[in-house]
């Protein structure tokens, strides 16, 4: 088998196997005869995941004045609160001096517009936020840069984490 990442799959046990849900996408990604461990994740609440992209979308809604200029998305608060509160990636260059980190930092910002390039001396530094999908992050890990965003974000705006968290999932209109 290649290097390439097996996608998250449901198994269901029938007292003897695990069977796959989706038995051709099992048949593409495992070898038969190959041995394979398995972990079991606890899954993320759906209802959970949308509310709290809701409060992220509250949050900058309510955004005051110049920080409703500097993000202009819910997006790109989330992805700057993420790589604040530790949720994030991010790869060191050493230059070989100040004028050409200065010239890399410049080349390498506009690859990613949620990404956050600091540039201090030789060095530059680009941080970006970890993805919050269902593959990339498990339940324990979304909840934690959850709480730790929505409770940046509450700052930001300048309320309690309670208040925050108190805002309505909008509901749905019916089609």
């Amino acid at each position: 088998m290649s290097a390439e990442k097996i996608p998250t799959m449901p198994f269901r046990w029938d007292g003897e196997a695990l069977v796959p849900m989706n038995p051709r996408a099992a048949d593409y990604h495992y070898t038969i005869g190959q041995l394979y461990r398995i972990t079991v994740e606890d899954e993320r609440s759906a209802a959970s995941h949308r509310h709290y992209f809701a409060l992220v979308n509250a949050a900058w809604e309510n955004l005051p004045y110049p920080l409703d200029q500097q993000y202009m998305s819910a997006t790109a608060l989330r992805k700057h609160a993420l790589i604040v509160t530790g949720h994030r990636d991010e790869v060191t260059t050493v230059c070989r001096n100040r004028p050409e980190a200065s010239r890399l930092a410049e080349f390498i910002a506009p690859i990613d517009e949620y990404a956050l390039v600091v540039c201090s001396g030789r060095l530059v530094t680009r941080y970006t936020a970890k993805s919050q999908d269902i593959p990339s992050m498990g339940k324990e890990a979304f909840q934690k840069s959850k709480s730790d965003v929505l409770e940046y974000l509450a700052g930001l705006i300048g309320v309690e984490l309670e208040t925050l968290l108190k805002q309505r999932e909008p509901r749905r209109v019916a089609a």
